[in-house]
């Protein structure tokens, strides 16, 4: 089973890729849909949180507080590792045996979106990874219309990211998103003639 990796800066567009992926017919496992099933209401990883940072990040029934997490880990290197450290690596391992299923009942290819991917250094887990990235003047534009968030906040998720240059060197594959919807549909047609792949 071949495993692909797609991955990029917030607002970069890989959830367009993925949507785009999942339309044509192939497999998605989706690392912020996982982690946003495992902070929502009643997810597996809402006690542990309100364990290590009180009940006002979170509760049992309605889930994380994302506004007030954002604030708290993006000011705080500390408190962004703890939380990582509760949530990514769970996400990881849910990846991992998501993973083991899907190759044992025969898939042809799998893609794995995952947003943090070379900041948990798991790249060498895949046979290929396909980097999306954009301008930064773009992906605010695209994070503040789509999350409500102000440019501060966008700037303060972006920066605590590793930025695009470090990240083109450790990728396999490198997709441009500084245009229209269609031209960054027809460099994933390009990328899957490459890697000759059919669902």
């Amino acid at each position: 089973m071949l495993r692909i990796a797609i991955t990029g800066g917030i607002g970069s567009g890989k959830t367009v890729i993925t949507n785009y992926l999942e339309y044509l017919g192939y497999t998605i496992i989706d690392a912020d849909v996982i982690s946003r099933e495992m902070t929502g209401p009643e997810g597996c990883a809402v006690e542990r949180i309100i364990e290590v940072f009180g009940p006002d990040v979170a509760s049992i029934e309605k889930g994380l507080s994302r506004e007030y997490i954002r604030q708290l880990i993006f000011s705080n290197n500390e408190m962004k590792r703890k939380f990582e450290d509760i949530v990514t690596k769970s996400v990881i391992d849910t990846i991992n045996r998501i993973l083991k299923v899907y190759e044992l009942s025969g898939k042809n290819v799998v893609f794995v979106a995952a947003p943090l991917l070379f900041e948990y250094d798991m790249e060498d887990e895949f046979d290929a990874v396909w980097l999306v990235v954009s301008d930064e003047d773009k992906r605010i534009t695209r994070v503040a219309e789509r999350d409500g968030l102000d440019n501060e906040m966008i700037t303060r998720i972006i920066d605590s990211q590793l930025s695009d240059e470090e990240k083109c060197v450790l990728a396999t594959d490198i997709i441009e998103n500084n245009s229209a919807v269609d031209d960054l549909k027809i460099a994933v047609n390009i990328l899957l003639d490459k890697y000759k792949l059919k669902t």
